[in-house]
């Protein structure tokens, strides 16, 4: 091939065509004009990169995923110094799956649109770490809380817990999966909750139970010591005034809110405070005799009305008429007052030892949703539910807010339940640990040890269910989700041990167990 020198640097005299731009609706550009440089003289500004108005094809999405879906390259043009291209334009790149088109918006080769991956991120070094509960703030930001010894890094450098001791943190996240902030913690984590301006609440245990308030972006608000004991547990919750609930169970050493010590009958008592925005005491309660009891969930409603659910053995007052255990542990759920006045209580009476409410939810109608686990048989009502060979079976119940059942659901095998969530529809979301296969009526789930998730709507039927294999060593509070009220987010956190994939790249524990977060579409 024969080449000429004109004012120009190297030009190929072939009529060779290459057409970036026909496909997207622009002009066909030929090699030279593709290839040709103006000179510059030496000493004037320096050599451009490319010439002025000349296009190319770009793309700034993972490849894999071009020409995939809705994916497609887009043109980036010369700017007119010639010193560089510009942005990148008319592209499409992978969005969030969604239910809104039957496109792949995606760009993984489906249009599946329900419980697929949009993040997943793994935090933890070869020591154990657990994310115990998450919340979604009103903004989409995602708090985190759980404990961890050895060291993690959510983006905003390392937590170290002592040597051979454990301690707990909050971390914020964004929509995806960034750092906002982490705030260490002494002990363990117990649970979390937002309010409506993004601040953070979060429980935790060293010996003492401390309640703090983080501001959104992680400065410390107040700490409250309340006392406590090893074996207490104590959930959270916010109302819209930004005042939080506590629920849990204490057994020796009675708790302080700040309105004097609460009474205990011994064996065990169901506690419920509430604190305003500022830590100030409210009311303190306890419910319970010298049986065994305990609060597994609270939740408030838009008016605030507070709604507890837990076990008892024995006996327990929480409004009208004592309920009293028929095959210990029964299982209660409790309305009071945005004050703390018992409104009404109501038993779930099986007849085997393995009741077990797992967590507690109110939908935009005022209604309660209970999720929990039974074996034999559990009768309230005029609805009754058994299980198979008196295994253990996961349940879903719903009452209105004068306690009368609406439906019940259960799902036949062995399986637990972790934690409930409600969208801003009414949509549930369950969360828990696979014991045996499983169907919420989508088809069988999983193998022994997988963590599921599952969106009933709010007449407790099938919307979606899928199945993650996490490793070995989890129970049904290893795996917890949380929605926001839109219905837009769903988040799932707890812990793996070897490899988790929830579909796209897989997660790789540092050691032993892991902290996963994970986002999927709703």
């Amino acid at each position: 091939m024969q080449h000429t020198r004109r004012n120009r640097a190297f030009i190929s005299t072939s009529a060779l065509f290459v057409c970036f731009a026909a496909a997207l609706g622009g002009a066909c550009a030929n090699s030279d004009e593709i290839t040709a440089l103006p000179s510059r003289p030496s000493g004037d500004r320096a050599p451009i990169a490319c010439k002025p108005g000349t296009t190319k094809l770009c793309y700034d999405g993972p490849e894999k995923t071009r020409d995939v879906g809705l994916c497609h390259a887009g043109i980036m043009t010369c700017l007119a110094d010639g010193s560089d291209f510009g942005p990148c334009e008319e592209q499409t790149t992978p969005a969030i799956e969604t239910c809104d088109t039957a496109e792949d918006d995606d760009c993984n080769g489906s249009t599946e649109c329900e419980g697929v991956y949009v993040w997943a991120k793994q935090f933890g070094d070869d020591m154990d770490q657990r994310g115990s509960r998450a919340a979604i703030d009103t903004k989409g930001f995602v708090a985190l809380a759980g404990t961890f010894s050895g060291s993690i890094d959510f983006g905003g450098g390392p937590l170290k817990a002592p040597p051979g001791s454990e301690d707990g943190f909050v971390a914020k996240l964004t929509q995806t999966g960034d750092h906002i902030f982490t705030y260490p913690l002494a002990g363990r984590a117990l649970d979390v909750a937002v309010d409506e301006e993004g601040s953070v609440f979060v429980a935790s245990l060293d010996g003492i139970c401390t309640i703090t308030k983080i501001s959104p972006f992680g400065g410390p608000v107040w700490s409250k010591e309340v006392g406590g004991e090893p074996s207490m547990t104590m959930h959270l919750t916010v109302d819209s005034e930004g005042n939080v609930i506590a629920a849990g169970r204490i057994s020796t050493v009675a708790l302080d809110f700040g309105g004097g010590p609460v009474a205990l009958s011994g064996g065990g008592d169901v506690f419920v405070a509430k604190l305003n925005g500022k830590g100030d005491h409210i009311f303190s309660k306890t419910f319970g005799d010298a049986g065994a009891q305990q609060a597994d969930a609270v939740a408030v409603d838009a008016e605030g009305t507070i709604y507890v659910a837990g076990r008892f053995d024995g006996s327990i007052d929480i409004g009208g008429s004592p309920l009293n255990s028929i095959n210990s542990p029964d299982l209660f759920i409790a309305k009071l007052s945005s004050q703390g006045q018992p409104v009404w209580a109501k038993g779930l009476y099986g007849d085997t030892p393995f009741d077990y409410a797992g967590d507690l939810a109110v939908d935009p109608n005022g209604d309660i949703v209970v999720a929990g686990t039974f074996a034999g048989n559990m009768s309230f009502d005029a609805l009754t539910m058994s299980s198979p060979n008196n295994t253990e079976s996961l349940f879903v119940a719903k009452f209105n807010g004068s306690s009368k059942a609406i439906w019940t659901k259960h799902v036949s095998g062995q399986k637990t339940a972790g934690s409930l969530a409600v969208d801003g529809s009414g949509n549930l979301f369950l969360t828990g640990v696979i014991d045996k296969p499983m169907d919420f009526g989508g088809g069988a789930l999983g193998e022994n040890g997988a963590g599921y998730v599952a969106k009933l709507d709010g007449n407790g039927e099938h919307l979606w269910s899928r199945a993650f294999v996490l490793g070995d060593g989890l129970d049904k509070r290893d795996f917890m989700a949380a929605t926001d009220e839109a219905g837009s987010m769903l988040i799932v956190t707890g812990l793996f041990q070897g490899s988790a994939d929830f579909g796209g790249p897989p997660l790789t524990s540092a050691g032993q167990h892991d902290i996963f977060v994970t986002r999927l579409t709703p």
